[in-house]
């Protein structure tokens, strides 16, 4: 959650599980379709009762067709209703095998996996374009969105999702941030520790006098070890993806699976690079650019 304001927004029951882990973050408001007493009474004691607690109808259908007006000009168009479901991926291959094109698809994608690349793609029909997403263990954990180039999406969501996964290390989970800060700041510093190549002086300074002891930088060689570690890690693309650098980078972040439109004119170069690194890609057919 953002360190400094957020809003939750659930699509079961809040439990007491949820509230109380909210009711200790640094948190605006929840939207869900119901809470559970116990857990309603707690979240309206956050904040001293200022903490938003919004109830939705999960029944509720927004109209068919969406309109904006920018500058004088309206546009409308069709809402899209496109369910992300299954059978999008089973296209999927070594090489990025296209059913189109009559290639034989490869063996089912592992559950776990098929689940993961689902959440990605659910989360990029929302997500301004171009945008593309990295995901593991059925959660999102980076999002590269709203770039002119694809590639600087593909940059973006592996730069976060690398992040994301090297705050596990056991050194940033041993760094010696003093006990008497705020949770923000605590989280602001572990930022600081994980792109240390990226700091100013200042920046520098900032995290050694949130320290007790000197930091000890994470290696690139640490880096790549520790992210290697991690099976399962998925990319999904709300287009086709036009040239293999952003699978190179992809790699760098041990991505192994990988779901986008397909249709490019470069799709063979695209595949030929999803089959050197090993990854499994499949063309799900669906465009999901949001402007």
């Amino acid at each position: 959650m953002c360190s400094f304001g957020d809003v939750a927004a659930v699509s079961d029951v809040v439990d007491m599980s949820l509230a109380r882990m909210l009711f200790d973050e640094v948190s605006d408001l929840i939207i869900a379709p119901g809470f559970e007493p116990e857990a309603l009474e707690l979240l309206k004691t956050k904040r001293d009762g200022a903490y938003m607690v919004l109830a939705i109808d999960p029944a509720y259908e927004p109209a068919d067709t969406e309109a904006r007006e920018v500058f004088g000009f309206t546009m409308t168009q069709k809402r899209n209703t496109t369910r992300v479901t299954p059978e999008l991926f089973r296209t999927a291959g070594a090489a990025g095998a296209d059913a189109d094109a009559g290639a034989e698809a490869a063996a089912p994608l592992p559950a776990n996996v098929l689940e993961t690349l689902i959440v990605a793609t659910v989360a990029l029909k929302y997500t301004q374009s171009n945008s593309v997403g990295i995901a593991y263990d059925g959660q999102v954990i980076g999002m590269g969105a709203g770039q002119q180039s694809r590639v600087h999406c593909t940059r973006l969501a592996c730069g976060k999702a690398d992040k994301w996964l090297l705050q596990q290390h056991p050194k940033t989970l041993a760094l010696p941030i003093r006990d008497d800060l705020p949770k923000p700041e605590k989280a602001n510093l572990v930022d600081y520790y994980l792109l240390w190549d990226e700091l100013s002086e200042v920046e520098k300074r900032k995290l050694r006098e949130g320290l007790t002891a000197d930091p000890h930088p994470l290696t690139h060689e640490e880096r790549a070890d520790w992210v290697k570690r991690f099976d399962g890690i998925c990319l999904s693309s709300d287009a086709f993806i036009p040239f293999p650098d952003n699978l190179d980078r992809a790699a760098k972040s041990n991505v192994q699976y990988v779901a986008q439109t397909g249709g490019s004119a470069r799709d063979d170069v695209v595949s030929a690079a999803a089959a050197e690194y090993g990854m499994t890609m499949a063309h799900t057919g669906l465009r999901l650019f949001l402007h």
